[in-house]
């Protein structure tokens, strides 16, 4: 008899036409083997991101606005722009362009015949239309502007979808890999170490610094203010997080490495970082050596924003 995780490992293997199907199963997993985050994922990527629900990093897109103008003998054209592109006055927030949707409404959108967009509203097309008569925004000679939309490109939608289905599926292959009982009643939980651990390797970036962590025990946990914070050029509480979670001898040579940079984020860092991997430092108790990268990455890009490591 097949287990309902052998069952996940075939529906996530497949199209991602199933993968609403295959996230309900992997659902059921992460509730019998008492994973609370893990849950949350699922539900959030069933039911769409709303409200204040963090909206991880594969579903942020740059915005992209249609722009689509009219002439004379019913001619037309359609320009699309970045967001940077636009007068001051007309640039929409970062999160204009995020996909929101459930699952299954991304499936949806990606099959249409044409990229798929929301109208921008009325005041957004008057100021347009007035920026342009007064020469402070770039338009088509002749024509006038009729209507504006921000667009989701469906080869990004699909890469959506594929990115989500890759990461539910290394999952299960993993969990599988434990035991193929798990997921079944009466299985293994998170109370057993190995079972733990692979849900700490599994970490879902949110942006800003913050991330969704499915396992416990790792330095980064769900929700604000739950992670470890350090100030922009803040060198020193850099060093200091860096000695509580893991040890005097990996804050020390983090110390050496930012001297070797010339006081920044480099080549030397990155080496450091690659250390902290490969677990050439004691970390805290409880604490995996992917959760200790983890929390060592995040703490030297809030340390040096944009350093491109």
């Amino acid at each position: 008899m097949s287990t309902v995780l052998a069952q996940a490992v075939e529906e996530l293997s497949g199209s991602t036409t199933e993968l609403p199907s295959a996230l309900r199963r992997l659902l059921v997993i992460a509730s019998r083997i008492k994973a609370p985050h893990l849950a949350e994922w699922v539900r959030n990527e069933l039911n769409g991101y709303f409200g204040e629900t963090p909206v991880p990093e594969y579903r942020q897109g740059p915005v992209v606005v249609s722009l689509r103008y009219l002439g004379s003998y019913g001619s037309e054209r359609t320009l699309r722009q970045g967001t940077w592109d636009l007068p001051e006055k007309l640039r929409l927030g970062d999160d204009w362009g995020w996909l929101r949707q459930s699952v299954a409404a991304l499936a949806e959108l990606s099959k249409g015949e044409s990229d798929p967009g929301v109208s921008l509203p009325g005041w957004w097309i008057a100021t347009a239309r007035d920026l342009i008569d007064k020469g402070e925004m770039s338009t088509v000679a002749m024509m006038v502007l009729d209507s504006a939309r921000i667009v989701f490109p469906r080869t990004q939608i699909s890469g959506v979808l594929d990115r989500i289905q890759t990461e539910a599926l290394s999952l299960v292959l993993a969990l599988e890999s434990v035991s193929p009982e798990i997921g079944n009643v009466g299985g293994p939980t998170v109370e057993e170490p190995a079972v733990a651990d692979v849900l700490r390797g599994l970490t879902i970036n949110t942006g800003d610094g913050s991330s969704i962590v499915f396992g416990s025990g790792n330095a980064v946990a769900t929700g604000a203010g739950a992670e470890a914070r350090v100030a922009p050029g803040d060198v020193e509480a850099l060093l200091r997080e860096v000695k509580s979670a893991l040890d005097d001898e990996a804050a020390t040579a983090l110390r050496d490495a930012i001297a070797s940079d010339d006081g920044r984020a480099g080549s030397a860092v990155q080496s450091w970082l690659q250390r902290v991997r490969a677990g050439a430092f004691s970390i805290a108790g409880g604490m995996t050596s992917n959760g200790a990268y983890d929390l060592a990455v995040m703490l030297v890009d809030q340390t040096f924003p944009g350093w491109g490591g």
